[in-house]
């Protein structure tokens, strides 16, 4: 009788391991490095201005998205 679980067991090429990190694990390790380097290139002052400017874009974008939908209709 066989079972109505399928088992799947993925094979490897002899002499290669496990990764040590997912993508989420490096995407992570990548987005502190970035941090890391902006804290060093532009001083801890900068930060909080360069985050606002760059929401203020954001806002800015969304608003022109939106309008743009709403003359399309």
């Amino acid at each position: 009788m066989r079972s109505r679980y399928a088992v799947s067991v993925a094979i490897r090429p002899p002499g290669r391991a496990d990764p040590k990190f997912g993508l989420s694990e490096l995407a992570l390790i990548l987005l502190l490095l970035l941090l890391f380097l902006l804290v060093v290139v532009l001083g801890i002052k900068e930060l909080p201005e360069l985050t606002r400017s760059a929401g203020k874009a954001a806002r800015i974008f969304k608003g022109d998205a939106k309008a743009l939908r709403n003359d399309e209709r």
